[in-house]
């Protein structure tokens, strides 16, 4: 279940507290003005992280998630501004919301759905160089949960 690998991220967040780098808490007015401005709900497990971190980074891994309101003139790791600037850009799907950079210019992306907030919603790899999209993980708990403990390694 995606929450039961969010819930085991969060413990070793908890017990690493030292290598962990986030900004805090996001009230739910700025979630839904955030959703509002994508055209599509966050899925379950990405909502509580930007509900509970904001965004940030462990270990030197940088999350994107909401760090503030200003989705048009902001700066990495605002996941809102980056995505509809990159959907103007590099004509990123509407459906995906990026989550992490990578060196050589791709991205991970959640894949959402518009309709039901309950889908939890790919993590897939995205280049805007030739657009090809490949599924990484099955959620972003699993994501997060792996890329926590990988970086602990």
């Amino acid at each position: 279940m995606p929450s039961d690998f969010y819930k085991k991220a969060t413990k070793l967040i908890d017990k690493y507290k030292s290598e962990a780098y986030f900004i805090g808490k996001r009230d739910n007015s700025i979630i839904s003005k955030a959703e509002e401005s994508l055209g599509f709900f966050l899925p379950p497990s990405y909502l509580l992280f930007v509900s509970n971190y904001g965004a940030g980074s462990f270990c030197g891994e940088e999350f994107y998630g909401i760090t503030n309101e200003n989705f048009e003139n902001s700066s990495i790791p605002n996941a809102v501004w980056l995505t509809l600037n990159s959907r103007k850009k590099y004509n990123l799907p509407d459906e995906l919301i990026l989550i992490m950079g990578l060196d050589d210019g791709s991205y991970y992306a959640i894949s959402t759905n518009k309709e039901d907030k309950e889908i939890e919603g790919w993590v897939v790899l995205w280049s805007p160089i030739d657009e090809d999209i490949s599924i990484i993980d099955n959620s972003f708990g699993e994501f997060f949960f792996r890329r926590i403990n990988e970086a602990l390694d």
